[in-house]
């Protein structure tokens, strides 16, 4: 037996890490992007046990993809393998894990006939995200779209998630490389962050505009101290381009620019000789099966 799925990517432009006993009330408040470019997800039984999961063709040990089957319970005499397939670069502040873990449940729920909503395969998509240390509000975002603010933590169905309106769709992303985001959200010292979050979270849902959401994201990144030099440089260059917003992912040495189409040419000039540069949608398709 078998099944696709597909679940957009997201970036995480600002949060505040919350942690609760319970895994599904544990998150982020923030705000954010859900984007196009995705992750493609297929899973199959095969005769044997345990679990087998591919990233582009390379077998890895990914904490989420195994934490969703065994959430699922669907570990009973036969094997599974996953392989997720996708053009974003990993760890890198694009919701990767978050992404797959989705799709791993979608495509479970399908081929064990589990009868899940798709706020249930959320909430087990979050809680692995949670337990393993790779995310905190991407799950849920995924499941909304567009931009979003996450005003209320939590795994869907707890946490609450406004859109922001804004007729801006086309991006460009880049990335250096990425960030070790347990090392993170893993640490017991968030007050600082979270102070930080707080200020500027307060200002942004006093008044919800894409204006004000692009600034805050870019003050919440320089004051939060996780972007290098380079980084903040090519944003910087960016935000000079009339017409033009950029800001830095959470987490990742990485960056994403809104652009007028007419301005497409000037925004790849200022990328050139960055690695790893696509162009991209704001996301408002939703995870689903393929």
């Amino acid at each position: 037996m078998n099944a696709r799925a597909y679940c957009p990517g997201h970036i995480s432009c600002i949060f505040r890490v919350c942690m609760h006993d319970d895994v599904l009330r544990s998150g982020s408040r923030g705000a954010g992007i859900v984007i196009d470019e995705g992750v493609l997800t297929s899973v199959e039984t095969c005769p044997g046990s345990g679990v087998i999961v591919y990233l582009n063709g390379v077998k890895v040990d990914f904490c989420v993809s195994f934490s969703v089957v065994k959430r699922l319970g669907v570990l009973k005499g036969e094997g599974i393998v996953v392989r997720h397939v996708t053009k974003l670069p990993c760890g890198a502040g694009f919701g990767v894990s978050g992404a797959c873990a989705v799709g791993v449940g979608l495509c479970l729920n399908e081929i064990f006939s589990l009868g899940m909503s798709m706020d249930e395969v959320g909430r087990a998509a979050h809680a692995a995200e949670v337990e393993c240390g790779t995310g905190l509000g991407d799950v849920g975002s995924m499941i909304v779209g567009g931009v979003e603010l996450r005003k209320v933590e939590g795994a869907p169905g707890y946490g609450v998630i406004e859109n922001v309106d804004t007729d801006m769709c086309d991006l460009v992303c880049f990335s250096f490389g990425g960030v070790d985001t347990n090392k993170v959200i893993g640490r017991d010292g968030f007050c600082g962050l979270n102070k930080i979050a707080d200020d500027v979270l307060e200002r942004l849902f006093c008044d919800p505009v894409f204006d004000n959401f692009m600034r805050c994201s870019v003050e919440f990144s320089k004051k939060a101290g996780f972007g290098s030099s380079r980084l903040l440089d090519v944003i910087g260059r960016l935000n000079r381009i009339d017409g033009c917003f950029a800001s830095q992912t959470m987490l990742g040495e990485s960056g994403f620019a809104f652009f007028r189409k007419d301005m497409n040419k000037k925004v790849l000039d200022e990328l050139r000789g960055i690695g790893c540069v696509f162009q991209t949608k704001v996301g408002y398709r939703h995870p689903e099966l393929l």
